[in-house]
């Protein structure tokens, strides 16, 4: 539009101009023409781009339909299982830092995924991120899913791995309370001759040997057969040397 405009201006001026001034040469009335064909040509240029980001932008507004579409669709239960195995798979080609149990993250990186909605999707998040070490993310996710009135299963796990991070975090004290609130809510757990033994562990790192030793007699006593009392055993020994 403001081309046109500025076309009709230039006309108004050349008849205005021929009124006051002698008759121009062919020479200067060509150029005049030539100018003219210049205007019209970059005009025919400007409104092909107009047209071409016309249909960009209809093209885009497409995509954010079917993005918008993708977003809000009802989604399975069943698909968001599936996205999460598969997210999975790939979270356990790392290996997570030497502070972390590996079998039992793993163990319950699969149980999570059973558990109710609100539980599993923070529980899982919380296991993502001490997989990768983040302590603080893993803390967030972990409140989050306390919140959400877990089973006593999921419960259990959750005390668990609040002891973990905290161990990750070097925070001794959080740790050596959140390994007893464990043994008195849960001591008859598959985690709690576990939970003995790292106790016992964060008991040493604050120096008190004396009562991490009577953790691991304790542990020796009420699971004789497990894995745990045959470690328990070698750091008894390591304590009186």
């Amino acid at each position: 539009m403001q081309l046109n405009i500025r076309l009709v201006t230039f006309a108004l001026a050349a008849l205005l101009l021929s009124a006051c001034t002698p008759p121009v040469s062919k020479v200067e009335m060509g150029r005049v023409q030539n100018d003219i064909g210049d205007v019209r040509s970059n005009q025919a240029g400007i409104s092909t781009q107009v047209s071409r980001l016309d249909a960009d932008l209809r093209q885009l507004a497409g995509r954010v339909d079917e993005i918008e579409h993708a977003l809000t669709r009802n989604t399975s239960q069943s698909e968001i299982s599936a996205l999460r195995e598969e997210i999975l798979r790939m979270q356990r080609r790392l290996p997570p830092p030497s502070i972390v149990p590996i079998a039992a993250l793993e163990e319950d990186e699969e149980a999570a995924l059973r558990f109710p909605e609100e539980t599993a999707q923070p529980l899982a998040e919380a296991l993502s991120a001490i997989r990768i070490g983040e302590f603080s993310k893993a803390a967030e996710q972990l409140e989050y899913a306390r919140q959400s009135q877990p089973s006593s299963t999921a419960s259990a796990l959750i005390t668990f791995w609040s002891a973990i991070l905290f161990e990750g975090l070097a925070d001794f004290r959080s740790a050596l309370n959140a390994y007893y609130d464990f043994t008195q809510r849960f001591p008859k757990h598959s985690r709690a001759a576990l939970v003995l033994l790292r106790q016992s562990s964060v008991l040493v790192r604050l120096g008190d040997q004396k009562t991490a030793g009577l953790v691991l007699k304790k542990l020796i006593s009420e699971f004789p057969k497990s894995a745990e009392a045959d470690r328990a055993k070698e750091k008894l020994k390591g304590l009186a040397a």
